[in-house]
């Protein structure tokens, strides 16, 4: 059987791909080879699954970005290389297993080849989490572990991984070192990695408060781990989906509707909003302003970094 799984979490393909080997080799003993893209051509690949396996033990080949299958040129679809894998999914060896990874989100189906494995074989496409969704499947993850946890813990660990499954999984095996029940917000601050993002929404959030001292040690604090210009493109970034949300907003849109729109956490949509509508819609833009003329600046010499964005931190 040939199989094509695709998705943006690398995750979800692993664990199906688990689960199609699982069903597949059951009991028996197998061999296990893994292939990275550009390390074998097709016809390689065809040509490894036509070898007879002396033990009778069954092999299973896995070939993770195949250049053919998403990067694909015209050589690849020559006559002759087609019609040799059109042969072999027509005179598939029974104790040969052929799984292609992609980490695309779509994936080209006007391509012959992928035509040929979804008429011959099985082409799957895993769904990523929607934004919206996350708070639902972090929490079902802890009730599947006997674990409590807080809903501002769950709603800090959504934040902080950022959709990424990956991350998440990571994230919360170190979560879990650290403490077994019982989990709240500390421990989350604590433990999940906040990633650069995460930290200009805390900065924003003490801006919108108009507490200036606090945000000035704040980003003296985040200067020893992000540039200035960094800084710089973040917030504005941040600004900018803030008057999204705001405009939104304006014109009748929910915040459940906004969220599913813009493709992001509910959570962060009802923050957005509510320090949007509290420096109003003339200050994003104001600010906005103040961040690009910062950054020509700071990119043409004509002010000191810190003290440029300390002084925009005073006049925000």
């Amino acid at each position: 059987m040939v199989y094509l799984l695709f998705g943006l979490q690398e995750l979800m393909i692993k664990k199906q791909e688990k689960k199609i080997i699982n069903s597949f080799v059951g009991e028996s003993d197998y061999n296990l080879i893994r292939v990275k893209k550009d390390e074998m051509t097709l016809f390689n690949i065809i040509d490894e699954a036509n070898q007879i396996s002396l033990t009778n033990d069954k092999k299973i080949i896995v070939y993770f970005n195949p250049y053919f299958l998403i990067e694909s040129k015209k050589s690849d679809f020559q006559k002759n290389v087609i019609n040799n894998f059109k042969d072999y999914l027509n005179n598939e060896n029974e104790n040969v297993l052929i799984i292609f990874e992609c980490l695309v989100d779509n994936i080209n189906s006007s391509n012959p080849l992928v035509k040929l494995i979804n008429e011959k074989g099985k082409l799957i496409k895993l769904e990523n989490i929607k934004s919206y969704e996350w708070n639902k499947y972090v929490t079902k993850y802890f009730q599947s572990k006997n674990i409590n946890i807080s809903d501002d813990a769950i709603n800090e660990i959504v934040i902080r991984c950022k959709n990424d499954l990956n991350l998440f999984e990571n994230e919360v095996q170190k979560l879990l070192l650290f403490k077994s029940n019982n989990i709240d917000l500390d421990d989350v601050k604590k433990i999940v990695t906040s990633q650069p993002e995460n930290d200009i929404f805390e900065l924003v959030n003490v801006l919108v408060s108009n507490k200036k001292d606090k945000a000035i040690q704040y980003f003296r604090d985040l200067i020893n781990y992000y540039d200035v210009v960094t800084l710089i493109n973040t917030i504005t970034t941040s600004l900018i989906f803030m008057d999204q949300v705001v405009l939104m907003n304006n014109n009748g849109f929910n915040s459940g509707e906004i969220a599913k729109e813009l493709n992001c956490h509910p959570y962060r949509v009802q923050i957005n909003l509510k320090n949007g509508l509290k420096i109003g819609e003339n200050n994003i833009n104001r600010n906005l302003l103040s961040l690009y003329e910062l950054d020509y600046k700071i990119k043409h010499s004509l002010i000191d970094q810190k003290f440029g964005f300390e002084l925009f931190l005073l006049n925000f």
